[in-house]
């Protein structure tokens, strides 16, 4: 792609529309566009860049590099090292997609994909150290909705 790429072209993005159901066409193009300014025209983030983007998603709470670190291995379906735009674009389409209105197929690679975050050493098992590293986060995001819903409600 580089940096001459501004948008996916044709064949490209029929193909990640496609494989992502619930995505739309403009909305492909836009997370196309983003990516590619995430990634600096590469069209692919190493682990340590998808870690700073996702800590500023998060507005700079580092507390969530583990989880980042964890969403990054999941997403690099290929394990080469790099997120590529279309294993994000399908990564986000999984985590995106609702489990009540998914078909049987969906609500199983959203099943799926939420436990390979979490089995970081890939045993296929939950061991007590991930189970931690859950419930950590979990309590991490709940105290973020509750500071962010308090904040709404003054």
């Amino acid at each position: 792609m580089g940096n001459a790429s501004t948008r996916p072209k044709g064949k490209y993005l029929n193909e990640i529309i496609s494989k992502c159901t619930n995505l739309e066409i403009d909305d492909a193009i836009q997370i196309f566009k983003d990516f590619q300014r995430q990634s600096g025209g590469k069209g692919k983030l190493s682990e340590d860049d998808f870690v700073k983007v996702y800590i500023e998603a998060f507005h700079g709470k580092s507390e969530i590099s583990a989880l980042a670190r964890n969403i990054f291995h999941a997403f690099d379906t290929d394990h080469n090292g790099f997120v590529e735009f279309e294993e994000f674009v399908v990564g986000l389409s999984v985590t995106e997609a609702c489990l009540v209105e998914a078909d049987q197929e969906m609500r199983i690679k959203k099943m799926k994909w939420a436990f390979d975050v979490y089995d970081k050493d890939r045993s296929n098992t939950i061991d007590r150290h991930e189970m931690r590293l859950i419930v950590r986060v979990t309590t991490f995001f709940v105290s973020v909705i509750f500071v962010n819903t308090s904040k709404r409600l003054k």
